[in-house]
Formats: structure tokens, C-alpha cells, sequence
């Protein structure tokens, strides 16, 4: 496996909406959709936005997923802006809740 079929994991659960990590596959920002008997499926981010149709497929596990199947092709750039903003919006939350323990 290459290092851009690495996914990673970002654990959106401190903000809101967010009730499910997200997931980062070469470049590109997923939300969970679904879990299936043998899989969860994950939408690009983008899909309301841009109607982009990429979808992934990965094992059961949530804390360490890993690509079963990727199908569509995105039709918009990378996610990198986006990636960067959600992982700084829970930086900034994480900092203000250890704060506000003091």
C-alpha cells in the first residue's frame, strides 16, 4: 500500500454535528454514510456541494479502517483547505476545553 492509499482518521466528535470521525483518502475529505453487513460506505464530503459521487468502502472497523473499494471518480479538487480548517476547528476545541478545566 502506498502512502497515498493511507486513510486517515479525524475524530470530528467534539463538534457539532459531527457524530462520526471523518476520513481522508488522497486528499480528499469522507463523512460516514452507512454501516453494511461487511462494510461502512463513506460519501465524499462534497456530495450536496459539488454532487460529487466518489464513495469508499471500508472494514467494519472504525478506529482503524482500511480500503475495501473505492468507486467514482471526484469531480471537484482536492479537500485540502477543508481538511486543514476541521483539523484546526478541533484544535481550537480541544485548547478551549482543557482551558476551560483550570
Amino acid at each position: 500500500m502506498s502512502e497515498e492509499d493511507v486513510l486517515e482518521i479525524i475524530d470530528a466528535g467534539l463538534l457539532r454535528p459531527f457524530k462520526y470521525p471523518r476520513l481522508v483518502y488522497q486528499g480528499f475529505l469522507f463523512h460516514y454514510h452507512k454501516k453494511c453487513k461487511r462494510h461502512i460506505r463513506w460519501k465524499c464530503s462534497r456530495v450536496s456541494k459539488a454532487n460529487c459521487q466518489a464513495v469508499l468502502r471500508t472494514t467494519l472497523d472504525m478506529n482503524r479502517p482500511r480500503l475495501i473499494q473505492f468507486d467514482h471518480e471526484h469531480l471537484h479538487e482536492k479537500d485540502t483547505h477543508s481538511i486543514d480548517r476541521l483539523k484546526m476547528k478541533i484544535q481550537d476545541m480541544v485548547i478551549r476545553l482543557s482551558s476551560s478545566f483550570y
